[in-house]
């Protein structure tokens, strides 16, 4: 028990240095848009809803994690910073990314029967794969929910879409409205 929890321990510390080391140069420009927890504790969340174990490692329980925030709005806006949809992207053939596409389906497929008029815009997307036929209006469809979903977030929290510029002159901005009627993954590219 004691080896598991270093080894647990040495991971914990392992992860938040390396994003520590990735986020870095982007922190003045992500300000406030850090919404999710970290994956120790998205792990001790879908432990104590018994939606995995703890046993079960690798990316899996992170991915289905971070679905399970999103699908039960765990997660706060900063801003204007609204997640409005997951586009769960992984190699084809991965065990770990093939677990937990089936976990985020299982696990919105039950959310679902509780509340039929949920909005939760996820894709599914495998590289290394043939191309899926209909990949365009997939995205263009995920992109509208997202609008959707956004909106709903905007009249829940508020529209606080009004932050300061950061240092150096970088703005972030959201999407215009007006693209929303996109058709095609192309038409948004353009």
């Amino acid at each position: 028990m004691a080896a598991k929890y270093v080894r647990s321990l040495l991971k914990a510390k392992y992860m938040s240095s390396v994003e520590r080391k990735i986020a870095g140069p982007f922190h003045e420009v992500l300000h406030g848009r850090h919404v999710l927890p970290k994956p120790i504790q998205i792990i001790n969340t879908l432990e104590k809803q018994h939606e995995y174990h703890g046993n079960i490692e690798g990316e899996s329980p992170l991915s289905a994690g971070i679905a399970y925030y999103f699908m039960n709005d765990m997660t706060k806006p900063h801003g204007d910073a609204y997640v409005s949809g997951i586009f769960h992207v992984g190699p084809f053939t991965c065990m770990q990314e093939g677990v937990a596409t089936a976990k985020i389906e299982a696990m919105a497929k039950e959310l679902r029967k509780r509340k039929p008029d949920l909005v939760f815009p996820i894709i599914h997307a495998f590289f290394g794969d043939s191309a899926s036929s209909n990949l365009d209006s997939e995205i263009a469809v995920f992109t509208e929910q997202c609008y959707q979903k956004r909106e709903i977030l905007r009249e829940r929290y508020g529209d606080e879409t009004q932050k300061p510029a950061a240092k150096g002159g970088i703005e972030i901005r959201s999407v215009p409205a007006s693209r929303s009627g996109v058709e095609s993954y192309k038409q948004i590219k353009g």
